[in-house]
């Protein structure tokens, strides 16, 4: 049920994809670089893997693809490098990891600092972002959030104030952003 496209320079192949053809519409499954080579990513295999299976498929008569899963991580470069491409999200599924932070420690608060992150409630996806009671943010922190974190299909990005109980919530949102983000205290989200 698969189909293998390889890139090839010089003759020799360098990258392939398999296109999985077992749902409604075909779905870009599993990429792979010649002995994971930074040559050959930084030729550009990588788009490559991309480009072509899509024009492949449009050539087959398909009007969709599926570019596959993503790791909840905002920060995750596969994320972050499909959102380069026009595609929309296409939702989510039930798999994934459910946390239970038990423990305000200082490693904690550094894993949720350094992992902004995805998350499902109510049949709509959420940015996770977090920040110190003591930080403040402007309206340039803003701009680089929105930049970094948006993408079609996120429903708003939330920042997180870590402190207790609910944080320093007095950070005003830019009026120009203020349909893309919230913020809300991190109290409640320790055990």
């Amino acid at each position: 049920k698969c189909q293998l496209l390889v890139v090839q320079k010089n003759g020799d192949p360098i990258g392939g994809i398999l296109i999985k053809f077992d749902s409604e519409y075909p779905r870009l499954w599993s990429i792979g670089v010649q002995q994971a080579s930074d040559e050959f990513i930084r030729d550009g295999v990588v788009g490559a893997l991309y480009y072509f299976p899509v024009t492949h498929l449009q050539q087959m008569g398909h009007k969709r693809v599926h570019f596959g899963a993503t790791r909840s991580f905002m920060n995750d470069g596969v994320l972050n490098y499909k959102k380069k491409w026009p595609i929309q999200n296409a939702g989510f599924t039930n798999s994934g990891f459910y946390v239970r932070i038990v423990s305000q420690t200082q490693a904690t608060i550094d894993l949720l600092k350094q992992r902004p992150f995805v998350y499902a409630a109510k049949g709509k996806l959420y940015g996770a972002v977090f920040i110190g009671s003591s930080e403040s943010i402007d309206a340039d922190d803003f701009k680089k959030m929105y930049k970094s974190y948006h993408f079609q299909g996120l429903e708003k990005i939330v920042i997180f104030v870590l402190g207790q109980p609910a944080g320093n919530l007095s950070q005003p949102i830019p009026l120009e952003f203020q349909n893309f983000f919230d913020i809300r205290g991190a109290g409640n989200l320790f055990a």
